[in-house]
């Protein structure tokens, strides 16, 4: 849990501000260092990893259902 000071209730996500921020941090040798400002939901996460670990995201049952999209991935080297 990360506490922003913002008006968060709860970790179901949403909308609010704290919300469409997620907090995320990965590292591989290869990469450039990144900060991506992109709004953001929590059901992005998982797309996101299995793409940065070279696995198809639209692989998973829940990317299909609900239609969601990896978070945009910084140029490797």
């Amino acid at each position: 849990m990360i506490f922003t000071g913002g008006s968060k209730l709860s970790e179901h996500g949403g909308f609010n501000e704290d919300d469409v921020h997620t907090a995320l941090l990965l590292s591989q040798e290869d990469w450039e260092q990144a900060t991506i400002k992109t709004p953001t939901s929590n059901q992005q996460v998982a797309a996101t990893i299995l793409e940065a670990l070279g696995i198809a995201p639209g692989e998973l049952q829940a990317v299909q259902v609900d239609h969601v999209h990896a978070l945009p991935m910084p140029d490797r080297r």
